[in-house]
């Protein structure tokens, strides 16, 4: 009898080692159909790590204005003015001038003659933004974050219909708002972070403008959200260091663009525009299709000095990132908050973001035309 009950025992035990065995092994199949399932997922969504071009870099000055230069501006002032570098602005529903010109044929025109382009988007602006007569739209602050991200997907597909590549920089552009009012700040970071978190995942670095006394302020608080930082301090000094809104080792190693003069009207070779400054020490756009396969390598009159291999590396992370997780926009989610800052979340909306914002997307009264209020 002791035998048979050992027998028994003995029986049950193996039984259920055997069936622990065999739910391990279908538990750990299941799991690797799930993650060879996502990595093909997220393939179709990511640009791989070796196809991320260097960046280019200029150092030296540029002028943006309102609507696009024509090629007969440009070439009146290429080698008669002091600029070698525009900067356009690309798309976004607060852009303030009709862009009737621009498109890849321009782009590429102008990337040829020897210009260098510093994309613009002017996405929705903050609620408490200075200017309380501007008709350019507002973040709405229980939608920031996914506005954000539809704007970020928007800037992606207007750099891609323009032959801009991945590895260039898109700049989101912020106007000065009141610092003053913390919930519209939160809101301001919670969109921007949509943004970058959309324009990185899609290969491209993601900038930001503002004015040195209030976004810049902000941003230099989350350092994360951006990979470069285009500054407007109107003091006509054409600069990109010792800036007292940015900690000296904030952005360096050509990551800064200062406007540094705004409004001005010049003429070179017979032919005004009206202009801003800009001193820059950044990427500019890669111009063609694909990876970047035939954009000449920057020269020693781009950069001034050896490529900033710590960016290129920081994008090649990005980009590896959002293959890891498997899905567009992921990269930059974790680059995007700082250790010490605090949640930037200004409302718990994600899945659709189009749909989200739908009631952004209603026709609007056009824009007044883009001017600037001094930084």
């Amino acid at each position: 009898m002791r035998i048979h009950r050992l027998y028994s025992h003995s029986s049950l035990a193996l039984s259920l080692v055997t069936s622990l065995l065999v739910t391990s092994l279908m538990v750990a199949s299941t799991l690797a159909a799930s993650v060879l399932a996502g990595a093909g997922e997220a393939g179709a969504h990511a640009r791989p790590r070796d196809a991320v071009p260097a960046p280019r870099i200029y150092t030296g000055l540029g002028f943006d204005t309102c609507r696009e230069p024509t090629q007969k501006a440009l070439r009146a002032w290429w080698g008669r003015s002091p600029f070698k570098a525009v900067g356009v602005y690309i798309g976004g529903e607060g852009r303030g001038c009709s862009q009737p010109g621009l498109n890849a044929s321009w782009v590429s025109a102008t990337d040829r003659m020897g210009w260098r382009i510093l994309p613009i988007f002017v996405g929705a602006q903050a609620p408490c933004i200075s200017d309380a007569r501007s008709k350019k739209p507002r973040i709405d602050p229980g939608e920031a974050e996914a506005e954000g991200t539809s704007d970020g997907e928007d800037a992606v597909s207007d750099a891609g219909d323009l032959g801009i590549a991945p590895g260039s920089p898109i700049t989101l552009d912020v106007e000065a708002y009141k610092r003053s009012d913390t919930s519209c700040v939160q809101s301001v970071l919670a969109y921007t972070e949509g943004w970058s978190q959309v324009v990185r995942g899609s290969g491209y670095l993601a900038g930001f403008y503002s004015s040195a006394n209030s976004g810049i302020v902000d941003l230099a608080a989350h350092p994360g959200l951006a990979d470069l930082v285009w500054y407007g301090r109107w003091n006509n000094k054409a600069s990109t260091v010792n800036e007292r809104s940015l900690p000296s080792g904030y952005w360096s190693g050509h990551r800064r663009v200062h406007q540094y003069r705004g409004g001005a009207k010049e003429t070179y070779g017979g032919v005004a525009m009206n202009v801003d400054r800009d001193a820059v020490d950044a990427p500019v756009a890669l111009v063609g299709a694909g990876s970047g396969a035939g954009v000449p390598a920057a020269s020693a009159a781009d950069t001034g000095g050896p490529g900033d291999a710590d960016l290129q590396q920081s994008l090649a992370a990005q980009l590896e990132e959002a293959v890891t997780r498997g899905r567009p926009g992921a990269a930059g989610r974790r680059s995007g908050r700082s250790a010490h800052a605090t949640p930037l979340r200004a409302g718990a909306h994600r899945g659709s973001s189009r749909a989200a914002t739908a009631h952004r997307r209603a026709p609007r009264t056009p824009a007044r035309p883009h001017r600037r209020r001094r930084p």
